[in-house]
């Protein structure tokens, strides 16, 4: 983010990393994050996983397999008042989980030195609403999730062409892709995000965030 946009909710936190990952469902997200652990781990450092928003409960110290998809697209064509007003109440307490989450159980692992990487970050609201169950106003969304959930201290965003990404999953086609990465171009405005090539290896690119961490 640029020097005049810095949020109130931003870390400063300098010992330890504070990094998300986003991107489209295939482009080596989850990947990426094991590849930080294994790094992290040979590294002799910590390292704290969060899968989009952190539990107020314990730190995950590991990145887990096996996630089910959930739908990405709205399955119905009609969205009752009542559903928009409880996506909202969703929204709020999702923001107001994180940053809880954050001060209690992330902040004290940064000032230890951990690598916290947090996979998809506000992408689900901004990018894929309906995966969240969230049927009320864009900007509504991208206001509280821009300036009112803390803010990592690097974003990359990994961007590979749209059949490399479908090649890995069935969950969105070239289109979706396509459009996903345009919207994260809109949405991520005003922040400094580092693009990432997906077709690189896990291996690579991890070096390339480790790099990136060591000079910020």
């Amino acid at each position: 983010m640029s020097d005049g946009v810095r949020s109130c909710f931003s870390t400063g936190d300098r010992r330890g990393a504070f990094v998300a990952l986003i991107g489209p469902d295939g482009s080596g997200k989850t990947t990426l994050a094991r590849a930080l652990q294994a790094r992290s781990e040979s590294q002799g450092s910590r390292f704290a996983y969060v899968h989009w928003r952190p539990s107020l409960r314990r730190v995950e110290r590991t990145v887990p397999g096996g996630a089910v998809p959930v739908p990405k697209r709205l399955a119905r064509d009609h969205v009752r008042r009542r559903d928009r007003l409880l996506s909202i109440v969703r929204l709020a307490r999702s923001a107001i989980v994180f940053n809880l989450a954050y001060f209690i159980r992330l902040r004290p692992e940064l000032r230890k030195g951990s690598l916290v990487v947090v996979d998809r970050w506000i992408y689900n609201y901004l990018v894929q609403p309906y995966s969240v169950r969230y049927f009320g106003s864009k900007r509504l969304a991208t206001v509280v999730c821009r300036h009112g959930v803390v803010r990592p201290r690097l974003i990359f965003a990994l961007e590979a062409p749209p059949s490399v990404i479908c090649s890995r999953t069935n969950e969105l086609n070239e289109l979706e892709v396509r459009d996903e990465l345009r919207q994260i171009r809109v949405v991520m405005q005003g922040f400094d995000v580092h693009w990432l090539d997906a077709s690189e290896s896990p291996s690579a690119l991890a070096d390339r965030v480790m790099a990136e961490i060591k000079f910020a």
